[in-house]
């Protein structure tokens, strides 16, 4: 579980943040099958992330890879320079072997373009994926992993 293993590193994840910005605080929300982040500075800058479990519905389109690969990025916000903290949570997906990062699709048209560009400096866009749940997703694929 791709959630479990996130939250495991949390420790190393608010190391990898204070040294972006060392009056950074950080909040972990953890239920059920997803993971909330919060990261705020004593500048206000600010940076919400909801992860939650890919699960792979039997009438989906099969990927090429396990389930364990994968993790679900369902919102992510900045405010004010929040994007600067996007780097520490990417080394985090790549150390715990998450090479595919899945983004709802009405999601990623609405997200600032500027953590979409972040995001995309360490994974990169890749295709378009159809869940058999009806539900669109843009992959990205981790460029430390590239397949």
């Amino acid at each position: 579980m791709n959630i479990q293993r996130v939250y495991k590193s949390k420790e190393d994840f608010t190391n990898k943040v204070k040294s972006v910005d060392p009056t950074s605080l950080i909040s972990y929300n953890l239920l059920n099958m997803s993971l909330e982040i919060t990261i705020i500075s004593s500048s206000q800058d600010q940076l919400f992330i909801k992860l939650s479990e890919f699960v792979n519905y039997d009438d989906s389109p099969q990927l090429l890879a396990h389930d364990s690969f994968f993790i679900i990025l369902n919102e992510i916000k900045a405010i004010n320079s929040g994007e600067k903290f996007i780097r520490p949570l990417l080394k985090l997906f790549n150390e715990n072997l998450i090479a595919i990062v899945l983004m709802p699709e009405e999601h990623y048209y609405t997200t600032d373009r500027n953590l979409i560009d972040e995001i995309e400096k360490d994974f990169y866009w890749d295709d378009i994926y159809e869940s058999g749940n009806s539900k669109n997703y843009v992959i990205f694929q981790s460029a430390e992993y590239l397949v």
